[in-house]
């Protein structure tokens, strides 16, 4: 039997558990070790991680959001639903008025992508 590999009838010896297929730790492979070899990358770059957190990006300039309200309105006169970014729907929702109609009724439409 190959290490790491069990076929079908065969029983887990308990080698193979923890184990990948290419006999190497799976920890090496986990979501921790891929955050830490990002951060460690980001340390040696000159001006840190290129891929900021969308949390750490600049919030949406009022005529951003204005222009992403005629977005939706414009495509939504033709019985489409649009699809926008949560955080734009977020900044519209705190602005009140239209703007948090706007997203109330995107929010209830489904038009948010992930």
């Amino acid at each position: 039997m190959t290490q790491g590999i069990t076929r079908p009838g065969e029983a887990n010896t308990g080698a193979e558990i923890g184990r990948s297929d290419h006999g190497q730790d799976s920890a090496e492979h986990g979501i921790g070790a891929c955050w830490r070899r990002r951060g460690e990358a980001a340390r040696r770059l000159v001006g840190g991680d290129p891929w900021p957190v969308r949390d750490q990006l600049p919030a949406p300039e009022f005529r951003e959001l204005q222009a992403w309200q005629a977005a939706v309105k414009h495509v939504a006169a033709d019985r489409v639903t649009p699809i926008i970014p949560p955080e734009i729907a977020r900044s519209l929702w705190r602005q009140g008025g239209e703007s948090r109609a706007v997203a109330e009724w995107l929010w209830r439409a489904g038009g948010f992508a992930a």
